[in-house]
């Protein structure tokens, strides 16, 4: 009761927190300008530019994402509640340690199962499964596999199989299918093969962010003695995440395939609505943007829509960017090593670019520019990656807050004071309209 008390005043002040409104109507109504059409930028809710300037939007940075600081993800846990009636003998023993976000089954094992195996009493069902999709179940592995030799040896005899007119890989390695331990409570599958699945992860990220397959033997529950047998495994305390790879007091390495995924998204993730140079590419999408806005045959409609946008925009509080880059980053992550996820690509948008680097001399002093260039002709290239659900929510609502350096440094005059006005006003909309479920 305790609990839902503070929770019940921690929301009550939350809703108290919004500032006062209905200031400023009659100066607005005095420097209104075309029949009560005023496109100007200088409202009273944009007084407060810390919300809009790009650089507190462009923070998809990496280094949160190091070894040992992933806070985000890992305080969360969906364990069963202790005493609730028919809890089986193994998420007793497991359910209640903490394996972070949730997958659906449908996610988790995205084919039919091929067959049933019977070994040691127990009836495991051989599956595909996405090595990316498992739970390490030990907090640290031995970096040799017993008489295989090292990991990154074993590593390089895996293959890829692929098949004509699906996106999926498969992969053939060269030892036994891993066996892996489904809780159904919490969603995901754990392994009982740290060593075999630190393999196949590491593997499975080269071709990120393709799909992976691999043959494994699930099962449910496990008979008395293998539980006793495989309980001292369970030593991971950071969701089954991250491993360190260890021998005796020496670490060689500490793995995490969402750090790993991360590292390589996070530079990317804006890639397609950002006028900046990456990859030898650049989106023109914000100056598509902003010379639609400035077509004459759309100036009509925009204008009968202007009142009830700079309505909204003055109601609304300013977005403090409530939702955690981090957390986005997971949920792109995740969504995009699902195997049945839905992603779509990016339109083409991207023209490409050439750098080339530039010595000037003069008066003793040397100066060492990069002058970027665009190629000609002029064609249009695919953005790199694949667009999850999250990052194209999330784009869509930041797309005029990204127009707005080149609104503000191509334009000039009222054009520009209109211009800037509608995107900040739509950029305020969008962004309080957006919400993220993450996890």
């Amino acid at each position: 009761k305790g609990e839902k008390g503070e929770k019940g005043k921690g929301k009550a002040r939350e809703e108290g927190d919004h500032p006062r409104q209905g200031r400023g109507k009659a100066k607005e109504k005095a420097e209104a300008q075309n029949n009560g059409w005023s496109w100007s930028a200088e409202h009273g809710w944009t007084n407060d530019k810390s919300w809009w300037e790009w650089s507190a939007w462009n923070g998809w940075e990496t280094e949160n994402w190091e070894n040992g600081k992933h806070s985000e993800w890992k305080s969360e846990s969906p364990g069963k509640e202790k005493g609730e009636k028919g809890v089986t003998a193994v998420q007793a023993a497991f359910g209640s340690l903490n394996w972070g976000p949730p997958f659906k089954d449908v996610d988790l094992f995205p084919e039919d199962p091929l067959r049933r195996v019977l070994d040691e009493g127990i009836v495991w069902e051989e599956r595909w499964i996405s090595p990316l999709a498992v739970r390490f179940s030990q907090g640290k592995i031995h970096p040799f596999f017993h008489e295989r030799g090292p990991i990154s040896e074993v590593m390089s005899q895996m293959k890829f199989k692929t098949e004509d007119g699906k996106r999926i890989k498969r992969i053939d390695p060269p030892f036994p299918p891993i066996r892996l331990l489904h809780l159904k409570e919490q969603g995901v599958l754990v392994t009982l093969d740290n060593r075999r699945l630190y393999a196949l992860q590491r593997f499975a990220l080269q071709e990120w962010p393709t799909p992976c397959l691999v043959r494994a033997l699930c099962v449910d529950e496990l008979t008395p003695t293998r539980l006793r047998a495989e309980n001292r495994k369970f030593t991971n305390r950071l969701c089954g995440l991250q491993l360190e790879v260890e021998s005796r007091s020496n670490a060689f390495d500490t793995f995490s395939w969402v750090t790993e995924a991360a590292h390589t998204e996070a530079a990317r993730f804006c890639r397609p609505v950002a006028l900046r140079a990456y990859d030898k590419a650049v989106s023109l999408l914000p100056v598509l943007a902003v010379h639609a806005l400035l077509c004459r045959k759309l100036r009509p409609y925009l204008q009968s829509r202007w009142p009830l946008l700079n309505f909204l925009a003055s109601l609304l509080p300013n977005p403090r960017r409530e939702f955690s880059c981090k957390r986005v980053l997971l949920q792109h992550v995740l969504e995009l090593s699902k195997a049945t996820s839905e992603v779509i690509r990016c339109p083409r948008s991207c023209v490409g670019y050439k750098a080339e680097t530039v010595v000037s001399l003069g008066k003793g002093r040397s100066c060492v520019s990069s002058k970027l260039s665009v190629e000609r002709p002029l064609s249009l290239l695919q953005a790199p990656g694949l667009l999850s659900d999250v990052q194209r929510r999330v784009l869509a609502a930041l797309l005029p807050l990204c127009c707005l350096p080149y609104a503000r440094s191509i334009l000039r005059g009222q054009t520009q004071d209109w211009v800037v006005g509608l995107l900040l006003a739509w950029g305020k909309v969008a962004t309080c309209s957006l919400q993220l479920s993450l996890p």
